[in-house]
């Protein structure tokens, strides 16, 4: 996790797999500016994760824990008796 633009991409081999990272979700879907995409991009990216948790799977996915989702989906794989580990990825200065 960390703000955009500190490199989460480009540090996705030091993160675990399966990852789900959104934005190369929604680049299949159309733009990321569209509110379908969004909408669809959080859809498949909720049904793999419910797929992972549903099989055990440890997986990694990329967020800003903005919102109310984030925070249903730390609540949800608490449920389900996960450890969560973050990886935070920051900027030294702006």
């Amino acid at each position: 996790m960390g703000c955009n633009g500190a490199g989460k991409s480009a540090n996705y081999d030091m993160l675990p797999q399966p990852y789900f990272y959104q934005d190369s979700v929604t680049s299949g879907i159309g733009d990321w500016d569209s509110i379908d995409a969004q909408q669809r991009t959080a859809e498949i990216v909720n049904v793999e994760v419910n797929k992972a948790i549903l099989n055990r799977v440890s997986y990694g996915i990329e967020s800003t824990y903005s919102g109310r989702l984030g925070c249903k989906r730390v609540s949800h794989v608490k449920q389900a008796n996960y450890r969560i580990e973050d990886i935070y990825i920051h900027l030294r200065e702006i």
